[in-house]
């Protein structure tokens, strides 16, 4: 889990950072990782200072045959799929996230396809994969009824 700036900075600046660019800040030649965000749903609170944001992610990565060095256990082209349901805070008349919260529901390889394919990345903690059904919610309401709903089932691996 990944709390508060120290969490981001963790996650961005030292995982990140240093598993696909070995510590550098900003672009590498020869790497693609392209997360493209949209169908975004953003409600704004009545009071106008919090909001929450549905997106849907779709991610496109890889390496260039002629990067060197290679980064371990990254595949030569790869996607991924996901959401993010986010929470939004107003501050001082500037918006803030104040939850980023992404769900990675496929990750495969360009060649195999997602049908056929585990996820490359390791997970953040210690447990043995395993392919289960689970429904996922959405963080806003039905516009007809009101009611928060799971909307849709997704294949994640847990462990």
């Amino acid at each position: 889990m990944y709390l508060g700036k120290a969490g981001v900075r963790r996650l961005y600046c030292d995982w990140f950072r240093n598993l696909f660019t070995r510590g550098h800040n900003g672009p590498t030649d020869g790497l693609l990782l392209d997360h493209l965000q949209m169908q975004d749903i953003v409600d704004v609170a009545p009071d106008g200072m919090t909001a929450k944001g549905r997106f849907r992610a779709l991610m496109t990565g890889g390496q260039h045959a002629s990067k060197r060095p290679r980064i371990e256990g990254f595949p030569a082209q790869c996607w991924e799929g996901g959401s993010y349901e986010n929470s939004y805070v107003k501050d001082k008349g500037v918006w803030k996230i104040k939850v980023l919260n992404y769900n990675m529901y496929w990750q495969a390889d360009y060649e195999k396809g997602w049908a056929n394919d585990q996820p490359h990345l390791k997970p953040s903690t210690r447990r043995i994969l395993k392919i289960r059904s689970a429904r996922t919610s959405c963080c806003l309401r039905h516009p007809g009824s009101g009611r928060k709903r799971a909307i849709f089932r997704s294949i994640t691996r847990t462990r």
